[in-house]
Formats: structure tokens, C-alpha cells, sequence
């Protein structure tokens, strides 16, 4: 989707990059094998449907998807900070807010870098 130049390793997350333009966290990776084809399969397929709706610009239905992927596994950093863009793309601070605040309380620095950017202490 996004070319190398368009995209920034995140730390030591293989696989898991950050667009420069859009600030979206994607993960790409090819297969993935699960021992709980349950709950981590339902969260991986919201998130990848939450990447696809966010790059057509469908914020709201992004929004729809990580927040799904997030009642799948509530610890998902990724969709916690993807859901943070999406609202901000939306122009709804306040839940945007709530999402880095979410993920900076759960040890994302990306969350915490927008929290301190985009909300008042």
C-alpha cells in the first residue's frame, strides 16, 4: 500500500511501520499463524479492515473496525493509536484524547508523543 519512502520502522516492531503523511501505524505482514484462531483472528481481521477503510478515507467506518479489533484484544496498542487518528481525522479531539491516553496508559510512546500534541494535561 505504502512505498518504503512513505514509511518509518517503529522501534523494534517488525513488521509494524508508521506512514509520514498520515501517522497510521500499519502492520504488514504476509502470513500469520494464530494457536487462537478465536479472538486474535477476529482482532487481526478488524485491524486489516480498519487499514483498508482508513486508506479509502472512510474514517468512520476505520473507527467502527479498530474499535472492534479492540473488543477482540483491548491491549492492541496498534488499533488504540489507529482509532486516536481516525478521531482526529474526524475533527473529535476528545476521543482521540481518550484513545492516546488509553495507549500512552499502556506503554505506546507514539500515543503518548499525540497525546502531548494534540490534548491539554
Amino acid at each position: 500500500i505504502y512505498t518504503s519512502t512513505e514509511k518509518v520502522e517503529i522501534g523494534s516492531k517488525q513488521g509494524f511501520y508508521q506512514n509520514k503523511s498520515s501517522g497510521l501505524i500499519i502492520y504488514e505482514e504476509k502470513t500469520k499463524t494464530y494457536i487462537d484462531n478465536s479472538g486474535c483472528r477476529n482482532n487481526e481481521i478488524s485491524y486489516r479492515e480498519g487499514i483498508d477503510a482508513y486508506s479509502k478515507k472512510n474514517y468512520k467506518d476505520a473507527i467502527k473496525h479498530f474499535s472492534q479489533a479492540l473488543e477482540y484484544n483491548p491491549r492492541d496498542l496498534e488499533s488504540q493509536f489507529n482509532l486516536g487518528i481516525c478521531y482526529l481525522k474526524i475533527g473529535d479531539v476528545k476521543k482521540a484524547c481518550e484513545s492516546f491516553k488509553l495507549g500512552a496508559e499502556l506503554g505506546d510512546k507514539e500515543a503518548a508523543i499525540k497525546l502531548k500534541e494534540n490534548c491539554v494535561n
